[in-house]
C-alpha cells in the first residue's frame, strides 16, 4: 500500500486567509401574500461550464419551487442573466 507524507500538518493545508471582514447577510421576507425570487449564476471560467440555481419562496420563509440548471458554455454575466430569467419563468 501506497503512502502520502507531508512535512505540513493535514490541518495546515486548508488554511484560508481572509482580506475581507465577514459580513452577517440574512434573508428578508417579501410582502405577505407575495413571492421572492433568490437565484444564482456561475461558470467555470469565463466564458466556462455554466450553470444557475435558485429558490421561490413565500412570504413565511416557505420554499415553493427550487431549481438547479447546467447549460454549456457561457460567460460569467450570461450565466447571473439566464438566472433570473429561469427563476421568473418559474415564478
Amino acid at each position: 500500500m501506497a503512502s502520502i507524507t507531508s512535512e505540513r500538518p493535514l490541518h495546515d493545508v486548508h488554511k484560508v486567509k481572509l482580506t475581507k471582514p465577514i459580513r452577517l447577510v440574512k434573508w428578508k421576507a417579501p410582502t405577505p401574500g407575495t413571492f421572492k425570487i433568490n437565484v444564482d449564476g456561475s461558470s467555470r471560467g469565463n466564458p466556462g461550464k455554466s450553470g444557475v440555481g435558485g429558490l421561490i419562496r413565500d412570504s413565511n420563509g416557505t420554499m415553493m419551487v427550487g431549481f438547479s440548471v447546467s447549460f454549456g458554455f457561457n460567460d460569467i454575466l450570461y450565466a447571473e442573466l439566464f438566472a433570473i430569467k429561469y427563476g421568473l419563468e418559474l415564478a
